[in-house]
């Protein structure tokens, strides 16, 4: 990999939120707040779709937990 692809990557990583449902929790409050959202919207990238509706499971008991 080239020195400009890492730092292509990086960068993207950078607007990544991954970690344990916890901790994507805190983060994407911490983002709304930032924003003021009213709303967040979020895109798992998985290859099987069972695990892309269980990773928005997890995410979503978090979230609501919180509440």
């Amino acid at each position: 990999m080239t020195h400009e692809e890492k730092q292509k990557v990086e960068t993207m990583q950078g607007k990544m939120i991954i970690g344990h449902p916890q901790e994507v929790a805190q983060q994407l409050l911490e983002v709304k707040e930032k924003y003021q959202a009213d709303e967040i919207m979020i895109i798992t990238t998985t290859r099987y779709p069972l695990e892309r509706q269980q990773s928005y499971t997890l995410i979503a008991e978090e979230m609501l937990d919180g509440l």
